[in-house]
């Protein structure tokens, strides 16, 4: 029970506080108020006392002054434009050899229906416009922004949900 983590898109906090346990301390991260106040809640009903809940970005400029063992971005790259951006950032905030856990939808890995509909709406508005990436694509996106890749696995079927385990890398490697 070492690790400080930070969770970028923490939501309701349902992986927050599942692992609050295992880790010396998480800092927490969510645009929304009201998921905020879930997680808050969730933390208070179980206990918890290692976690900090904060509503911004982990592109505000006080988040520079702390860095983190582990870094986890669950469901939440599909719908940030600047993604490598992101990434990079992700690697600027993790200590030497830091970890890099994210799960995305890769919607370019089955066609259907449902991508075609999400697709649309993204492009017209109605909901958020999402990357749509192919688990090669994505995986190939962390690995490019000087992480090692030490798992990778898809978890679902429909929609193809794809697990990456990124090593921060201390020199760049030849790709």
């Amino acid at each position: 029970q070492t690790d400080t983590v930070l969770d970028v898109g923490c939501g309701t906090g349902i992986t927050t506080v599942e692992i609050a346990h295992c880790v010396k301390e998480i800092y927490a991260l969510d645009l929304s108020d009201k998921m905020l106040e879930i997680a808050k809640r969730k933390a208070f009903e179980k206990g918890i006392d290692n976690t900090t809940f904060y509503q911004k970005s982990i592109f505000d400029e006080d988040m520079e002054s702390k860095k983190y063992d582990v870094i986890l971005a669950f469901n939440i790259l599909c719908y940030i434009q600047e993604d490598i951006d992101f990434i990079k950032r992700v690697y600027n905030l993790l200590y030497d050899g830091g970890i890099f856990i994210s799960v995305t939808d890769c919607l370019r890995e089955k066609e259907t229906i449902f991508v075609k509909l999400q697709k649309l709406l993204g492009k017209i508005g109605i909901i958020p416009k999402m990357n749509i990436y192919s688990m090669l694509e994505l995986k190939n996106k962390i690995a490019n922004c000087n992480f090692e890749i030490l798992q990778s696995e898809n978890l679902h079927t429909t929609p193809p949900n794809y697990y990456i385990l990124g090593k921060k890398l201390t020199k760049p490697m030849n790709i």
